[in-house]
């Protein structure tokens, strides 16, 4: 990862004058994985252990906000995500079909980065 996104970041956390000893600081870890999303793409574990440090709170702590909320992602995204419906009406009317055939054509399985980065 690029210092000058750990460095943006850190200026950006910095700036949300966090007090470690409060403890409601982790209150803010939502809009610093927003913001943190925003500059990396995704939250890799070297970025969840800076914000955890920076924000004064365990690595649990940041990764179990992670894996609740589905807006936050660990891995790369394509710069267009697709999404088919796999519900009970939507998989009898083809859906598994219709994945098949993007997976096909983007050579990617369901949760996977074309090689060009431009599809998940």
């Amino acid at each position: 990862m690029p210092k000058e996104q750990f460095e943006e970041l850190d200026r950006y956390i910095g700036s949300l004058k966090i007090d470690k000893e409060d403890e409601r600081r982790t209150g803010y870890l939502i809009q610093v994985l927003h913001k943190a999303q925003h500059i990396f793409g995704y939250l890799p574990v070297g970025v969840q252990k800076f914000i955890a440090e920076n924000v004064g709170v365990p690595h649990s702590d940041v990764s179990g906000v992670i894996s609740f909320y589905n807006y936050f992602t660990t891995v790369p995204r394509g710069k267009t995500r697709i999404s088919v419906c796999m519900g009970t009406a939507c998989f009898v009317k083809g859906a598994g079909k219709v994945l098949s055939e993007f997976e096909r054509y983007l050579k990617i399985k369901n949760g996977e980065v074309s090689e060009d980065g431009k599809f998940s």
